[in-house]
């Protein structure tokens, strides 16, 4: 078993547990973003083998820890074709639809310093393979996402005050969403997970 996570100091370790039980030294990578600059949002998201990190000002480090230490594949910029200042903000920021290789990330206008914390204005669909936005939907202050994994996605958000969205997918209309359902008072700023049965 191993788990990989981001420091403060701009660099990625990795923790392996053994079958003993123990964890092994951990392996850590050279300095992959800058924290004063473009810090990262500390939850990750799995593509494939590799992980998905998102930072304040709207890049996407794709994070590969299938070797002893983790080690930087890419980082692309999901924001610089967009005219006016949007930044992604919220607590878990992304999700991701294998099935389409699509990034699923929450949004909101006029960004300032400390904004990361805000609530999702919007949510883009964004290409994980060319970093380009597909689409964006209005929501209503989204700070975590989930997705389903197959053809045919489910996202599912949830808000400030605990109310839990779920939204269909049009991947016919670039990866929109349209909203199907909600139910309050699910709980906090949860981070979540999905899996499809």
């Amino acid at each position: 078993v191993k788990f990989t996570t981001a420091c403060g100091d701009g660099r990625f370790q990795s923790f392996s547990l053994g079958s003993d039980g123990q964890f092994g030294s951990p392996e850590s990578s050279d300095r992959i973003f800058d924290a004063e600059e473009d810090p990262v949002f500390i939850v990750g998201k799995r593509a494939g083998d590799d992980l998905l990190f998102v930072s304040f000002f709207g890049n996407i480090y794709q994070i590969s820890d299938s070797d002893k230490a983790p080690g930087l594949i890419s980082k692309r910029s999901f924001t610089k074709d967009v005219k006016e200042p949007w930044a992604p903000g919220g607590v878990d920021v992304v999700a991701y639809n294998e099935a389409h290789d699509v990034m699923f990330i929450t949004m909101h206008s006029e960004p300032y310093n400390g904004s990361h914390k805000n609530g999702a204005e919007e949510v883009w669909a964004v290409s994980l393979e060319s970093g380009k936005v597909l689409g964006r939907t209005e929501v209503k202050h989204l700070v975590s996402l989930s997705v389903t994994d197959g053809e045919q996605p489910v996202l599912f958000g949830l808000d400030e005050d605990g109310m839990l969205y779920r939204y269909e997918v049009k991947a016919d209309a670039g990866f929109t969403l349209e909203e199907t359902h909600s139910v309050e008072g699910v709980g906090g700023w949860a981070i979540f997970s999905l899996t499809e049965s």
